[in-house]
């Protein structure tokens, strides 16, 4: 886009409102990569017109940082220097308060996807670990080098394929077989992830996307990440009525 795309949107979206008709809500996705949201999003002027944000939580990481990682972090970890450090869910969602979004128009962003990589070591497999800029082992249904869906992922777990490990200062988990190394999210970390938007007191989740949970149920329930997130949101919405 341009420059002006920047002021522009907001003035797409002040026009879109004023066309809508009553009952309908007007949304919109947004990043948290510093780069993309300071040169395209006026933050503040955009809540606004906006009843809610969908906040991109993912895709924070990938083959292009040369390191093993997850996508999704929570937190920043203790390896993490200058700019890096602040790019995580914590922060990102902090940082648009900073800008001008009221926490109740904020729905955080949980992928229902792992992101993949080729170690430069196989026996080097931890969070940080170099990597091969080279395309990942493609998954079986997704048929992609660079993403797995989650049924794709907790199969290879259950049948003994790959090794579950978990980041205690992210908040995620990854798994790991031969050269291959997946960054993703599982019940756990979406659950952690759920319970922080409820305890900052953040408008909710979003997911990306469903059709990636285990939606036949082949490590076990069906949908076992999308239970977790309305188990959840259920059970805060319940005790916030009861009070």
């Amino acid at each position: 886009g341009k420059p002006e795309d920047k002021q522009n949107y907001v003035l797409f979206l002040k026009a879109l409102c004023k066309l809508r008709k009553k009952g309908l809500i007007v949304t919109a996705t947004i990043p948290i990569t510093p780069y993309y949201l300071d040169a395209g999003y006026d933050v503040r002027q955009l809540a606004k017109y906006l009843d809610w944000f969908n906040v991109i939580g993912f895709d924070l990481r990938g083959r292009w940082t040369g390191i093993a990682d997850v996508h999704s972090p929570l937190y920043a970890r203790s390896f993490e220097t200058g700019d890096t450090r602040n790019l995580n869910v914590a922060q990102g969602l902090k940082r648009l308060v900073e800008l001008g979004a009221p926490k109740k128009k904020l729905v955080l962003g949980i992928p229902f996807f792992g992101r993949s990589y080729v170690l430069a070591d196989k026996e080097k497999h931890n969070v940080g670990d170099p990597i091969k800029d080279i395309p990942a082992a493609p998954g079986p249904f997704i048929g992609s080098t660079e993403i797995l869906a989650y049924y794709e992922i907790c199969t290879n777990i259950e049948d003994g394929i790959a090794t579950r490990k978990f980041d205690n200062e992210s908040m995620c988990p990854y798994m790991y077989y031969e050269d291959q190394w997946v960054g993703y999210e599982d019940e756990e970390s979406v659950g952690i992830k759920v319970d922080f938007v409820i305890k900052e007191g953040y408008a909710g989740v979003m997911v990306f996307n469903n059709d990636m949970d285990d939606f036949q149920g082949v490590c076990g329930t069906t949908h076992p990440l999308l239970k977790v997130v309305y188990q959840k949101l259920s059970e805060a919405s319940e005790s916030r009525r009861r009070r």
